[in-house]
């Protein structure tokens, strides 16, 4: 039994052997499309990255259940949206240039920081542009590591509302200065998190240490 170009929705059929009904069911035909899930922003080895996860259902999974049209992951492939306006990529970025309908896991490295990004899917083989409804914000952070190794951002600035210090117990004295050197107080919600709201946009600094290992964070309001 073969059907073709039925419309999205329910269909019912029956088989008849002699004139009696021998099997009946129920088929969905469904409107299939790529989906953009699990995309987050996190710090990683000194710089940020933007991964996620992209599929289509039913394809290459199922014998018996497959999209009319399979994507060829040689021409499929990923783009971040910077500020909802600009397209780019990031080096090194994996699986970007070939994602797999069955399901693939991207990852942009190297993100720069101080902007919003989407993820944005083309699939030219079945003519669909996807773009992910998912915003994620990438903290402008230039300053050193507490530590001194990179391994980590020392300051996560959280929507312009909290900063929060990777270790403050490590990170030894804490003072914040506004762009004109002057000291500021900021209040505590909780240890190594603080509260950026009584700030005017601008440049501010933190700095961290003891004695003369003292290190120095710019971040933005």
């Amino acid at each position: 039994m073969w059907a073709q170009d039925l419309p999205i929705g329910d269909h019912s059929y029956q088989a008849y052997d002699n004139g009696l009904v021998v099997a009946a069911d129920t088929l969905q035909v469904q409107q299939l499309e790529w989906s953009i899930v699990s995309v987050m922003a996190y710090p990683q080895g000194g710089a940020y990255v933007i991964s996620g996860w992209a599929q289509v259902p039913w394809c290459n999974t199922s014998a018996f259940n497959t999209p009319c049209c399979i994507p060829d992951p040689a021409l499929t492939y990923v783009r971040l949206v910077q500020d909802g306006v600009t397209e780019m990529s990031t080096a090194p970025c994996i699986n970007c240039d070939m994602v797999t309908c069955s399901g693939t896991t991207f990852v942009f490295w190297n993100v720069p920081g101080g902007h919003t990004y989407q993820v944005r899917l083309y699939d030219p083989t079945c003519g669909q542009v996807i773009t992910d409804t998912t915003t994620v914000e990438v903290p402008l952070s230039t300053g050193i590591n507490a530590f001194g190794d990179g391994s980590k951002d020392a300051v996560i600035v959280s929507n312009g509302e909290t900063l929060m210090i990777a270790d403050a117990t490590a990170a030894g004295n804490i003072r914040f200065i506004d762009g004109l050197g002057r000291r500021i107080d900021l209040p505590m919600s909780a240890p190594g998190t603080y509260l950026l709201g009584q700030l005017s946009p601008g440049c501010y600094f933190v700095r961290m240490g003891t004695g003369t290992a003292m290190r120095t964070h710019r971040f933005l309001r």
